[in-house]
């Protein structure tokens, strides 16, 4: 039984070979599109109408972060310890403080932007009817580029600052040799292109992941491509190659696949959610996804439960509860957000309490354990643990 006096707690999984997916709570139902770990605790994700949050805690407290635009922002790419830039509609937005503040930078482009590739000093970004735009400069100055396509691009890669290759809707697939002019490639079948990647460990072998479930994979540096059973049938939507040269896919419905032989073999992954995974990151030991309704899952470097500081000021009220539960903070001020989560992590109801409103239904809840994240319209979040009987 919960008391309003315990430690809140945060599912967090260690990488290993029979490491598991653990959602992490945001208090959001933003649908995120975006996620960057700047280093093993600090990760920031971003989405639907430039919604952006960070956390420092590696997802035990999560704060919002402004200065992003209202447009929907796709990808993020570091450039060095400090720069980093984000893809939105229209702009890039750059940040040189790590994401502490950021500058929308309109670029020639038609309309959205939906991924980076960067080698040195040179930066590309696609996006909308075959857009492709170069800057020379770590992101501060761009020029377009005619792409030889109007297909809308979604990802791309760079070897070096001369050849590069991009890739999106129906199988459309472009390549420069020289960083100036581009030409066609073929691809195999006419799935949308999401996502490609090559090997750090290996540079001429690389992936490529189709909205609908292809997978290419090339071992000849994108020269040829060729289908490759990723062991779902599942829609594949974004990829991250560690260090050390393991690859995870997350796509729909919450699926994840994992790759330890350079993508030759695929394991499913068991995931704790349904909702879309639409990104993925890795630096080091922890992998981080986002997706649709808020959705934050992990899969990092802190062994087991981990507990979190104390929140006494948010009290919960009866424990057990039945049919409703009460809420009490002093200091939340309405309207406030109330995302309730199973102990995976998973998300399994929203609420919003108007001004006077401090009741949740919990009569729809099936009796067990649960978590609770209450935030304001001040971005002050509380975490407390509940228990339902019926």
């Amino acid at each position: 039984m919960r008391t309003p006096l315990l430690t809140p707690i945060l599912l967090l999984i260690h990488v290993t070979s029979s490491a598991q997916w653990t959602a992490i709570p945001t208090g959001t139902n933003d649908e995120l599109e975006a996620v960057i770990i700047l280093d093993d605790d600090h990760y920031l994700v971003a989405g639907e109408g430039g919604a952006a949050f960070r956390t420092l805690n590696a997802g035990a407290t999560w704060a919002p972060v402004n200065g992003l635009g209202n447009e929907t922002i796709r990808d993020f790419i570091r450039l060095d310890a400090q720069t980093i830039l984000g893809a939105s509609d229209g702009y890039v937005l750059r940040s040189t403080d790590n994401g502490d503040s950021w500058t929308l930078i309109t670029v020639p482009i038609p309309d959205d932007v939906h991924a980076f590739a960067r080698s040195g000093n040179v930066v590309i970004a696609v996006g909308r009817d075959g857009g492709i735009v170069r800057s020379e400069d770590l992101g501060m100055t761009w020029s377009a580029q005619a792409s030889g396509t109007t297909e809308r691009l979604f990802c791309a890669w760079a070897f070096d600052a001369s050849n590069m290759i991009a890739a999106g809707r129906d199988g459309v697939g472009v390549r420069t040799t020289n960083g100036l002019t581009w030409g066609p490639i073929v691809l195999p079948g006419y799935d949308d292109r999401d996502d490609i990647r090559f090997f750090p460990t290996a540079p001429n072998v690389g992936l490529m992941a189709g909205e609908d479930g292809d997978l290419l994979r090339s071992t000849d540096g994108g020269a040829t491509w060729a289908m490759t059973n990723p062991g779902t049938a599942m829609g594949l939507t974004a990829i991250a190659i560690t260090d050390a040269g393991e690859a995870f896919i997350t796509g729909t419905t919450g699926s994840a696949i994992r790759s330890t032989d350079l993508g030759q073999t695929w394991t499913v992954m068991s995931s704790p959610v349904s909702a879309s995974l639409n990104n993925i990151d890795a630096r080091g030991g922890v992998v981080v996804a986002c997706g649709d309704d808020g959705t934050v899952l992990n899969l990092g470097a802190t062994v087991g439960v981990q507990e979190r500081s104390p929140a006494p000021e948010l009290v919960l009220w009866p424990l057990p509860a039945t049919d409703v539960l009460n809420l009490h903070a002093d200091d939340l001020v309405g309207p406030v957000s109330i995302g309730v989560f199973g102990l995976n992590g998973r998300a399994v109801a929203h609420h919003i309490l108007h001004s006077g409103e401090r009741t949740i239904d919990t009569s729809v809840l099936p009796a067990g354990q649960y978590q609770l994240l209450a935030r304001d319209m001040h971005q002050r979040s509380r975490f407390s643990r509940f228990t339902v009987v019926h």
